[in-house]
């Protein structure tokens, strides 16, 4: 009970953050979990994250873990993008014309609105053990968590699709759009939604397993609003626990503000900077610490510092 009371604060403040950061989806970042996973097949731990489509075993990796963990796992190797989980899928398997898919599907704090538009945006690497890549993972926004399938394959149609091969095994690769709402849109899928032959499949590592398998991490929904907000989202923030420091590399090259806050909501420390940054934590009792950066009185961006 404890455990779970523990989880439930967490994911109070975890959308509370993101309400302010104006995204959507629950637990996007994939961190927070209802229990450590401890095997393949248990994306279900990232609460509220489901295994979409009921037929495939999607998976979660987080750092807590001593199997499924990250950065090193049972599939390969790969930091976070931002944080400690992120979740993984095939989106290609076995032999061509099986269509073996996996989804993953998370709902919205709140529905979305009819007629405003959203930038959609989640991030994706192919598993260094991989054989093959696809080019159209994509995200399909629906009202219902329900999906049309064609034994592994969904049928239904994403809003948000990407049309050249996400191949790189080492940097994590955006895939981004803007929707507009019908209204009422409350749930977010993630996947392969292309048969074997209209996917762009590409053999690229012969020795590698039989697939395309894809971690997942880092998935919005948020009100668009022009240009300023695509480019923050090319911020890569992570931890260097060598040598405690939060490193931030953005193209942005104007003046930003970052602010260091406590669980409870308190400013611990708020600096000024230009361009690529590198912020001592090693000031930081141990703890969890949310981080914001903004610019020009906009939100750029947001997330966690976990110091171990």
């Amino acid at each position: 009970m404890r455990n779970t009371f523990h989880f439930l604060i967490l994911l109070f403040i975890f959308i509370t953050k993101d309400g302010i950061s104006q995204n959507y989806v629950m637990n996007g970042n994939l961190d927070l979990y209802a229990a450590c996973p401890t095997a393949q097949g248990q994306i279900h731990y990232a609460y509220p994250w489901t295994d979409a489509a009921i037929v495939g075993t999607p998976d979660y990796y987080n750092a807590c873990s001593s199997t499924t963990s990250v950065p090193y796992n049972g599939v390969g190797y790969q930091p976070a993008f931002n944080g400690t989980g992120y979740a993984g899928l095939f989106a290609q398997q076995n032999s061509i014309g099986d269509n073996i898919r996996e989804y993953i599907t998370a709902p919205f704090w709140q529905p979305l609105q009819a007629g405003t538009q959203y930038n959609v945006r989640f991030y994706a690497n192919l598993v260094n053990t991989a054989k093959s890549g696809v080019a159209t993972l994509g995200a399909y926004i629906s009202s219902t968590s329900t999906l049309n399938m064609s034994g592994w394959l969904c049928t239904d149609s994403p809003q948000i699709i990407n049309n050249t091969l996400l191949s790189d095994t080492v940097n994590w690769m955006m895939v981004q759009g803007i929707y507009t709402a019908v209204g009422n849109e409350q749930y977010i899928t993630i996947g392969n939604f292309s048969d074997d032959f209209n996917c762009g499949l590409q053999l690229l590592y012969p020795a590698g397993m039989n697939s395309a398998y894809y971690y997942i991490d880092a998935v919005s929904v948020s009100p668009y609003t022009g240009t300023n907000e695509i480019d923050a989202e090319n911020f890569l923030v992570y931890t260097d626990d060598l040598r405690d420091q939060l490193i931030i590399k953005t193209p942005v090259t104007k003046e930003m503000n970052l602010h260091i806050y406590s669980l409870d909501g308190r400013l611990i420390n708020k600096i000024n900077f230009e361009g690529d940054f590198a912020f001592d934590i090693s000031q930081l009792p141990k703890s969890i610490y949310m981080y914001e950066i903004s610019s020009e009185n906009i939100r750029l961006k947001s997330g966690k510092i976990i110091r171990y």
